[in-house]
């Protein structure tokens, strides 16, 4: 995997909540050809090795990438910011980088793509790339125990105590399919075999969505961790993104 020397710079946005995110815009030393804003998933941040690798990668191909960081240790936590306040944010940040960027493009992964989704209902993006999307965020919390004001999710060995108020929001979150049906401007879907139950769903959105693509990897876990298949999803993405420059 190819990389080149690229300038990093922090940025700090703010929601309308007052809620501080913290952003790293990696510029390629080579004319830029667009904007590609990254997306983590449920629990991640800019410094996820997805987003990390995918960031320096994309620069390489004359990208300038701004990744986001909706948790942070810092300025924020998981329970402080909705999935609803990080859409509306999300949704600013694009139109702040369209005035500089004729070209913006956004990249989420995993539960990453219903922020990503409902900030872009009002956007006109030049495409949008979706790293084995998450059906709804209430398949993931469907088995989390509720108290009065907080729910603990079980991820595996380790347990997430949010409040309740997330746990609201989240659950009330429109389906995936009827936020695909909505999209107006190119749009690409990859999958991994830990999705494989929803590939045909997908195939037939694709058919019904002219603006809709998709592709999988059946051999590719949920977070692209064996070697190899983070190359191969870059590659994969860099070739549709410049599909939609017209390269």
């Amino acid at each position: 995997m190819k990389f080149i020397l690229c300038s990093e710079t922090t940025q700090l946005f703010t929601s309308a909540e007052g809620t501080r995110v913290v952003g790293i815009l990696t510029k390629t030393p080579r004319p830029s050809k667009g904007l590609v804003i990254l997306v983590h998933g449920f629990l991640g941040d800019a410094q996820d090795h997805l987003l990390f690798v995918g960031a320096h990668y994309l620069a390489y191909a004359d990208f300038d990438v701004l990744r986001l960081s909706f948790h942070s240790d810092k300025y924020v936590t998981l329970s402080d910011f909705t999935i609803s306040e990080q859409s509306m944010l999300l949704h600013r940040i694009i139109r702040q980088f369209q005035e500089s960027y004729n070209k913006v493009f956004l990249v989420a992964h995993s539960l990453g793509v219903f922020p990503a989704l409902r900030a872009v209902e009002y956007a006109a993006l030049a495409g949008i790339v979706l790293w084995d999307p998450s059906q709804h965020p209430s398949d993931m919390f469907s088995h989390t125990k509720i108290t009065m004001a907080s729910g603990v999710v079980s991820m595996g060995q380790f347990q997430v105590l949010l409040p309740s108020h997330y746990l609201d929001d989240a659950i009330r979150q429109p389906q995936l399919s009827n936020l695909l049906r909505s999209i107006r401007f190119p749009a690409l879907i990859v999958g991994s075999r830990d999705s494989a139950k929803q590939w045909q769903n997908w195939r037939d959105l694709s058919n019904l969505c002219p603006n809709l693509e998709f592709t999988c990897f059946a051999d590719c876990d949920h977070n692209f961790s064996t070697a190899g298949d983070i190359e191969r999803l870059l590659v994969c993405t860099k070739k549709w993104l410049k599909s939609c420059l017209g390269e």
